[in-house]
């Protein structure tokens, strides 16, 4: 059996139709860590401009990885048409 853990494989197709390179997304699963801190952490190591979208998404712009996009993973947060409800259930905004 070969071990392939650090091969990676080129894509079938490796532009959309409007002839732009594909672009991959990654999702890491962790917990008890700030989205702030951790896109604070990012920018620090790759560069880059840290813009806050809201308090559970950010962006790091022209990184040595390109643009980055780190969010909390719950749609509902990035809304602001549930937070007055979602306040009243004492769950908290800040981070």
């Amino acid at each position: 059996m070969n071990d392939t853990s650090t091969v990676f494989f080129t894509p079938p197709r490796q532009t959309e139709a409007n002839g732009k390179s594909r672009r991959a997304g990654f999702e890491i699963e962790f917990g008890n860590l700030a989205v702030s801190d951790i896109a604070s952490r990012l920018r620090k190591k790759f560069g880059g401009e840290l813009k806050e979208q809201n308090p559970f998404r950010f962006t790091i712009e022209n990184s040595a990885l390109g643009k980055l996009r780190i969010e909390r993973d719950a749609e509902l947060l990035h809304s602001t048409q549930y937070r007055e409800f979602l306040q009243s259930l004492d769950i908290s905004f800040d981070e």
